[in-house]
């Protein structure tokens, strides 16, 4: 799958949601901790911390479908689709990888005028799962005329 640049800059480095359903398609979301993209696999792997992200890491594991969100505060957003191939604890490389892009969100959005108490709530945890999803569909959620069309 061919992901423009724009595109993947956003899905590394936004504000990350992941979410879920269980099988009764009652859906599960929460705060991503970071993202690491595979272009030669085609996967998207999401960090989050397992405690902190219980219920989309439950149904994630069972209804092997999961759905990844990131934006910037520029309003430049994407939405992910795939399939779970996935739900692992991370390398050291990874949680070292998550904890930069933490900084950088916590960072952010202290620069935005938050104080930075408010996104360490979220954002000072250690990730230790990932889950990894395959892309399917990669669709436009920037708000405009293109908003809701596949990129991809």
């Amino acid at each position: 799958m061919e992901i423009p640049q724009n595109c993947q800059d956003v899905l590394l480095n936004g504000i990350q949601h992941i979410g879920s359903a269980n099988s009764d398609l009652l859906p599960s979301q929460n705060f991503a901790h970071g993202a690491k993209l595979n272009l030669a696999k085609g996967t998207l792997t999401i960090f989050v911390q397992k405690n902190f992200c219980k219920n989309v890491v439950r149904d994630s594991e069972t209804s092997k479908r999961a759905v990844f969100y990131s934006a910037l505060p520029s309003h430049e957003a994407y939405q992910v689709k795939g399939d779970v191939i996935s739900v692992a604890p991370l390398s050291e490389a990874d949680v070292s990888q998550s904890q930069k892009y933490c900084d950088q969100v916590i960072q952010t959005l202290t620069e935005l005028g938050l104080s930075p108490d408010i996104p360490k709530k979220i954002w000072g945890r250690v990730a230790d799962t990932g889950i990894t999803i395959e892309l399917e569909q990669i669709f436009n959620q920037t708000p405009g005329p293109e908003a809701g069309k596949p990129i991809s």
